[in-house]
């Protein structure tokens, strides 16, 4: 593309890594969906970008280099949480409870 942008490749690979964790968050999503936990799905929905705006507020003084971190943090509460809640609810309903 040309000498202008020799440094997008760092950019690009942390951004990719944060879109990739956005598959389990679907997946996870679609069967909290199904369940019809809904507004807990949106609650940390919620929380997640909440945390992504607090981490990226937190490095905007360190430079742009930092940046992609906010959106790879952000994604990791959103598929822990989401990875948490889909391993209680699947023993529950697996049980019959």
């Amino acid at each position: 593309i040309g000498d202008k942008f020799i440094g997008v490749q760092y950019f690009l690979n942390l951004f990719l890594v944060g879109a990739m964790l956005f598959l389990p968050y679907m997946i996870l999503s679609n069967y909290l969906f199904y369940l019809g936990k809904t507004k807990v799905l949106s609650f940390f929905s919620v929380l997640s970008t909440v945390i992504y705006l607090s981490v990226l507020f937190l490095l905007l003084p360190y430079g742009i280099d930092y940046l992609p971190y906010a959106t790879i943090t952000g994604q990791i509460v959103t598929v822990f949480s989401l990875g948490l809640l889909f391993y209680f609810w699947r023993n529950k309903y697996e049980n019959g409870r």
